[in-house]
């Protein structure tokens, strides 16, 4: 049997999580915290915590475990039940403890009110016509703050397995965060894409952190629409026939589509490498440039 810090649990309380209208609820939450954290102390990444300065290498253990009472305060504690994210133990709790520092993070950013109907189709194709400059990175962050969605970008954690996040915070202001998985623009710009999609299409859900792993060829219903709307944006679907990029492969063709569509070529690239599984197509193209170069991470 494991063993139960009643220490810990009280920490917990005063922190405010079991101690309110739904305090039974909570004090569930809570519970599956403290089993959640003493079966994975063996999988935290204290090392990478410590030399990316979140925590201290003194107080590692304490340090982590309030990061993830305080993710499960401002609502991820199902991220804490066991099995949640169906992937091994170990991929489960870096999820878990990436997701708390997004949570942290995301906390300290003061934000406009989120009205979803400012965020629609339209203003997602506005997001997708920026790829054509990587410059346009710098900007993102201040274009979502303005309509009240924060961006987060927290590069993943070695063994992460994960492209981002997307949940809305108590406030109701949608947190989206990315991990630069794959340190490529296609992956960058269609994650994000893919998470604002969630955001038009899914708002009423995200109550629960959606975790993504766009590699993931087990979707649901969820997932398809998010997939189908951030392609529609890049390029549409009778457009993409037309030029047949899956077939003829070709970098004229590739170039001249994306002019017409004014959507960065590397997008279109990394479109026709992932729909055909062939990974060695247009692979300079792909890798041309480095999101995290031009953010300086």
């Amino acid at each position: 049997m494991k063993d139960f810090n009643f220490d810990q649990l009280v920490e917990l309380e005063d922190m405010g999580i079991g101690n309110n209208a739904h305090s039974s609820n909570k004090l569930s939450d809570a519970v599956d915290l403290l089993f959640w954290f003493d079966e994975r102390k063996d999988h935290l990444p204290f090392s990478t915590l410590v030399t990316k300065g979140y925590i201290s290498s003194e107080s590692r253990e304490h340090d982590v475990f309030q990061m993830l009472s305080s993710s499960a305060k401002s609502g991820s504690a199902a991220l804490f039940k066991s099995g949640n994210l169906k992937d091994s133990q170990k991929r489960e709790t870096l999820v878990a403890v990436w997701q708390s520092v997004v949570s942290s993070k995301a906390e300290k950013v003061e934000a406009p009110r989120f009205y979803p109907d400012n965020v629609d189709v339209s203003f997602l194709k506005y997001i997708a016509a920026l790829s054509i400059d990587t410059e346009n990175i710098h900007s993102l962050t201040d274009i979502l703050l303005n309509k009240g969605i924060i961006l987060i970008i927290e590069p993943a954690f070695p063994g992460l397995g994960k492209d981002g996040c997307v949940y809305k915070n108590k406030a109701g202001n949608p947190v989206l965060a990315l991990s630069l998985r794959h340190d490529r623009l296609d992956n960058f710009w269609f994650t994000l894409l893919h998470e604002i999609s969630h955001i038009i299409l899914h708002y009423d859900k995200l109550d629960n952190v959606i975790i993504e792993d766009l590699e993931c060829t087990d979707s649901d219903e969820i997932e398809d629409e998010a997939n189908y709307l951030a392609k529609e944006c890049i390029v549409d679907r009778v457009t993409w026939k037309k030029f047949a990029l899956g077939k003829n492969k070709s970098e004229r063709k590739l170039y001249e589509l994306s002019k017409l569509v004014k959507r960065h070529p590397t997008l279109l690239a990394g479109r026709v490498r992932f729909e055909t599984g062939d990974w060695s197509v247009f692979s300079d193209i792909v890798h041309s440039v480095s999101p995290k170069e031009v953010l300086g991470l």
